[in-house]
This record gives structure tokens, sequence and C-alpha cells, in this order.
């Protein structure tokens, strides 16, 4: 079969598709998993995956926290031993601003490092919950802000993810409030704090809110040469390169983010 693939946007000038390309559809006798078994050794063949820790490849239960600390800690691990090795708990509430405030600054609590030292000792694994997707306020005031705090609402409205098709009655293009991850200042400034997170504050790894839409960009290949899904992939490859050792988390698995994803969202079940 071959269907017609739509151009890369922006699309408002263009009069037809691409070239059509060859679609091959197979029937398979038993179930689905014998098509996943194909689809996963043409990826691992043909798409650059970042290497796992050990102890990720071995993950089979995941659970959401309110935060860190050893209340809520002994909790999980009372639920989950023997088989704590086997399990991962990301901790909601792990900044010191509150739950999707001020996604400029991410500071994590006074306790996160002594406590990530715990969860190590325990056996258990948990990732840090960060956001990379969207810019929330309340703001730091503007002449209390750190530059940090400055830059990153700067780069993120560079970043912001402009509709296709759709304009304001002034002719300016609405934004959706999802950021394109392969928007270089913006990724950059985002990675720096996974790295500082993983490598400064000993997180064994990080859960990245929201990063698993992908919304069509008008841009097209305007920002760094890729589309939102290449942009995607990108950000996790580097998330899981530049941190080795640690383990990352979407809200859902993708062709894109399984570059450098182990797991997605879950309460009391993995994927």
């Amino acid at each position: 079969f071959s269907f017609s693939m739509m151009n890369i946007p922006p699309f408002e000038e263009l009069k037809s598709c691409v070239s059509p390309l060859p679609w091959r559809i197979q029937a398979f006798e038993k179930s689905w998993s014998e098509a996943a078994a194909h689809y996963r050794e043409w990826r691992d063949k043909e798409v650059k995956i970042a290497p796992r820790p050990e102890f990720a490849k071995k993950v089979s239960f995941m659970a959401s926290l309110a935060g860190p600390g050893k209340g809520w800690r002994d909790k999980f691990l009372a639920y989950v031993q023997p088989y704590q090795e086997n399990a991962v708990a990301f901790l909601a509430c792990a900044r010191k601003q509150q739950f999707d405030h001020n996604h400029a600054d991410n500071t994590p609590v006074d306790i996160f490092k002594d406590d990530n030292a715990e969860w190590e000792k325990s056996g258990a694994h948990a990732q840090a919950y960060l956001q990379p997707m969207i810019m929330w306020g309340p703001f730091t005031p503007e002449d209390k802000a750190t530059e940090r705090e400055k830059q990153a609402r700067a780069l993120h409205k560079e970043a912001d993810t402009p509709y296709v098709f759709l304009k304001n009655p002034d002719d300016k293009v609405p934004h959706i409030d999802q950021h394109h991850l392969g928007h270089p200042g913006w990724q950059r400034w985002f990675l720096d704090w996974v790295k500082e997170w993983c490598q400064q504050h000993g997180a064994q790894g990080i859960y990245h809110d929201q990063s698993y839409p992908c919304p069509i960009d008008r841009r097209g290949l305007a920002i760094g040469g890729m589309t939102s899904p290449q942009g995607n992939a990108d950000y996790f490859y580097k998330a899981a390169t530049e941190n080795p050792g640690t383990i990352h988390g979407t809200e859902m698995l993708t062709e894109a983010d399984i570059v450098g994803c182990s797991t997605a969202i879950g309460s009391g079940y993995h994927w």
C-alpha cells in the first residue's frame, strides 16, 4: 500500500504532499506480541538508544509519592519489600516551589540529597518530579528573580509551540502551552537542571512530566533543525547519556522518548 505523507510545516503555501511512501501491512498468526517483537527488532537496529543502568531493566512496579521524606519512604518500602530493588517511586513535590508553581525555579527541597542517600541504602529507587513542558507562575518578582529564572522565562517564550492552521484575528499565531524540547536554548537550560539534580543532589533519576505529546510546531525545522518528536528524542538521549547510571521517566512512553526513558507514570503498575 502507498499513502501520501503530510509535509513538514508551515503548510499554508504548500500545494501538494511529498511523494508517497510504501506501507507494508502484515498479519500475524497469534497475537500483538509478534508484531511488537518485529518492531523492537527493527528499533534496536535503527534507533539510537541511550544506555540504561542495570536496575532499570528489572523494574516491575512504580508508584507516585507526595514527596521525599522518611514517612513516605517507609510506607513505600512496607508495601514493596522484599522486592524493593524492582520498585521505583517518583517524588511529586521535591522542589522548594509548590507543585506546578514557578517552573523557572527548580531548586530541590533541603532534605533531598540526604533523602536520596536513604533511598539508595534501602535498595529501592526514586525519581524526582520535574516539568520541562510548561512555565507556570506565580513567579519571583522581577527585582528579586535570579538570572537563571529570568533566562527561563525568556527561553520559554521561544520554545513554546505555535499552533498550525490557527491564527488570531490580529494574525498572530497562538501558542500551545507545551515546549518544543528541541529548542537549543530551552533544552540546555533544562538539561542543566537535570544534571544538577542527578550529579550534585544525588537523584537516581528524573520523571519529566508531560514530555510525550510532541505537538506539531508550525515553524517546521526552524528549531534546531528538528521536528517536535525529533527534539523530544534528542532531549531524552542527552538526559540519559549526560547522567550515566540514572533512570528517566515520562507521562507516557512513545517512539520518541523511549530513546532515553525507562518508565511512564503509574500508580501500582509499570508500563
